[in-house]
């Protein structure tokens, strides 16, 4: 996912924020605390258009999109 440098770069980021935590660390446990940290904080926004029967359809036939969202409506969603 990234190239070397820059896999080397977050490590020694890592391990400047967090220095006690990693301080006797290698690099393979740093970098996998640092994906943890990303799954742990990661958010996906889904937008679609609500207009029209599409999106009800779309909605129903998506149950995971439904057991883990919430909605929230746009009050100028065709405004610019």
């Amino acid at each position: 996912m990234f190239e070397e440098e820059e896999k080397d770069q977050i490590i020694s980021d890592m391990q400047n924020a967090n220095g006690i935590q990693f301080a006797n660390s290698n690099k393979e446990e740093v970098y996998a605390a640092f994906l943890d940290k990303v799954q742990d904080n990661l958010r996906i926004v889904l937008t679609m258009s609500p207009v029209g029967d599409a999106f009800r359809t779309r909605f129903e036939n998506t149950i995971v999109l439904e057991a883990n969202m919430s909605i929230t409506g746009a009050v100028n969603y065709l405004q610019i």
